[in-house]
């Protein structure tokens, strides 16, 4: 088999951004911003359209990968002796925007002579790694490129998904009503933020997640309609600027979400060539949140006290749960939250869902996997056979 060129698609705040409005380029999104450092609103906010930076001296590009995520896992990678590329792309955008991104990264790419491959071994295709919100990015990929580039094949060999929430996630719902995430960090300054980044609205739970948005009785809140929101973050006219939940970008997410290509159709050829890699936590991942028709004076009232209590909670990687992790049909292979060592400083203050691709075993398993391992055989050695789902 031959090898292929691996292109590296981080999660959501995997990327940093810098303004190049300023002379030199000032840093908007780093390392320290995104666990240290409390971010600077004006620079990170997008107007209403979700299409540009609001501030008129704030123009955001992506930079590159956050270390404390992706160096291991990337150069874990190149370790094999092929190119190992990395994807950078502004997190806060529409995933249809980075898709098309992609699509010419990929193009250029595709214009590059490995001779590290050997002469006549490369047949123009890439291996992806995906990371969280990077895999969905991937998915969208796929439409993309044959938009782009009509009768043309894929250029995919193999796909391994870290984490991915493949039915979206309720931590993007407390996100945009509270901040106070593990997906954003815990960063409260952040919930007026994500709402004005289309990207979270397409990390919500899909309706085929069942059980995550519910009423009293416990039947399913449409949580695309902005009347079931909570009353505190929805538009308000005495307050037109006060950064609410917008109806369009809750329209977009769910034509998104409808239309994100199932990878295992067959016409896209990719049978036997798709991985998952998950995090498995119990009662570590927010599953149900109920929707009380009020407290304290606020209609459609979240309530995340109940449902960030321990019991109530369900297995996953801390942000994604096991049901959104998985694919039908995909092998799975399962990393527990014991996995992580207690020497490793960053699992005292990281989830799981950030710190898979900096495990070992993580990047050991895709490595195997992109070199055409199959089955058991991916497991580090010494690994619970359990471990591996067909």
């Amino acid at each position: 088999m031959a090898n292929h060129p691996c292109i590296v698609i981080p999660g959501i705040q995997g990327t940093g951004l810098e303004n190049i409005y300023a002379l030199p380029p000032a840093t908007t999104w780093s390392t320290l911003e995104a666990g240290v450092v409390p971010p600077d609103f004006d620079r990170l906010v997008l107007d209403t359209t979700g299409e540009v930076d609001e501030a008129e001296a704030v123009v955001n590009r992506a930079s590159q990968l956050l270390g404390i995520a992706y160096s291991s896992f990337v150069q874990s990678l190149r370790g094999r002796g092929v190119p190992v590329y990395v994807f950078p792309y502004d997190w806060r955008y529409s995933m249809v925007r980075s898709a098309n991104k992609l699509v010419k990264y990929v193009q250029a790419l595709q214009k590059k002579t490995f001779k590290s491959l050997g002469a006549g071994n490369w047949d123009g295709a890439f291996d992806f790694a995906c990371h969280s919100m990077g895999g969905l990015i991937f998915r969208e990929f796929l439409a993309a490129w044959n938009t782009a580039m009509p009768g043309t094949p894929l250029p995919v060999d193999r796909v391994v998904f870290v984490a991915t929430p493949h039915l979206g996630s309720v931590d993007a719902v407390e996100s945009l009503i509270r901040g106070e995430t593990v997906l954003f960090g815990g960063q409260k300054e952040l919930r007026k933020l994500a709402r004005t980044f289309p990207a979270v609205y397409e990390l919500l739970p899909n309706p085929a997640l069942p059980n995550t948005v519910v009423n009293q009785v416990g039947a399913p809140v449409d949580i695309f309609d902005i009347n079931n929101w909570q009353q505190t973050v929805t538009p308000d006219p005495d307050d037109p600027e006060g950064f609410d939940v917008e109806q369009a970008h809750l329209t977009a997410a769910r034509g998104l979400m409808n239309a994100l290509p199932d990878v295992t159709r067959p016409e896209l050829g990719l049978a036997g060539r798709v991985l998952v890699i998950y995090g498995n936590k119990p009662n570590s991942t927010l599953r149900t949140v109920k929707v009380l028709p009020e407290f304290n004076g606020v209609t459609n009232w979240y309530d995340f006290d109940d449902a960030d209590k321990p019991e109530n909670k369900g297995a996953g990687d801390d942000v994604v749960p096991l049901e959104s992790a998985l694919l039908p049909g995909v092998p799975a292979v399962e990393i527990q939250g014991g996995d992580v060592s207690i020497f490793n400083l960053k699992s005292h203050v990281l989830p799981l869902h950030v710190l898979l691709p900096t495990l070992d075993e993580v990047s050991s398993i895709a490595s195997r996997f992109f070199t055409g391992t199959t089955g058991l055989d991916l497991l580090p050695k010494g690994t619970d056979p359990t471990r591996f789902h067909p």
